[in-house]
């Protein structure tokens, strides 16, 4: 994300190259990085990394697009019950 000093790639990818990131293989890895780096921590991920982040989190912001889009990763059904729903 701009203004971020710190980006963490999640990859099971031994060989994956990320020279502006650190790697981890793990949700609990990464976030463990996060944590000691200190400051905010903004999750960006697919369907399993959101799903995993839920319990984690102490908010969610969420862009809801009103239109069909095609795809084949998608936010996880369910997600309600974990946050608040408050409209802007």
């Amino acid at each position: 994300m701009p203004g971020s000093d710190l980006h963490i790639v999640l990859s099971k990818q031994k060989d994956l190259h990320c020279p502006d990131a650190v790697l981890r293989d793990s949700l609990p890895e990464a976030m463990k990085v996060a944590h000691e780096r200190g400051g905010d921590i903004w999750i960006l991920g697919g369907t399993e990394v959101y799903r995993q982040s839920f319990e984690l989190a102490d908010e969610f912001w969420a862009t809801h697009v009103h239109a069909d889009v095609e795809g084949d990763v998608y936010f996880p059904d369910g997600w309600q019950e974990h946050f608040p729903t408050e409209a802007r």
